[in-house]
């Protein structure tokens, strides 16, 4: 799986993988926040969401920058937070 999307830019991989990527706002991300009882930073980056951000949440509900998921997709094929496998996460 790591080398099939090893070629592909972000929006590649997404289009491929069927995953909708969408602007953060704040209701959802201190909404996805509190649910997860986390701070509002994506947990690849370590970087506060900031309005306007395109951001990606997994099957496993899980919420990150649609950039740092796609680079986190050529390394593993898992969910960073979870480790939930790739094919599992938007279903």
């Amino acid at each position: 799986l790591v080398d099939e999307y090893d070629k592909y830019s972000p929006d590649e991989i997404f289009e491929r993988l069927k995953i909708n990527v969408s602007k953060a706002d704040d209701d959802k991300v201190q909404t996805q926040a509190q649910e997860e009882k986390k701070e509002d930073c994506c947990s690849v980056c370590k970087e506060d969401y900031v309005h306007g951000d395109e951001v990606v949440t997994t099957g496993c509900k899980h919420l990150f920058h649609a950039c740092c998921l796609a680079t986190w997709v050529n390394i593993k094929q898992t969910c960073p937070n979870c480790r939930e496998p790739i094919v599992n996460l938007f279903l």
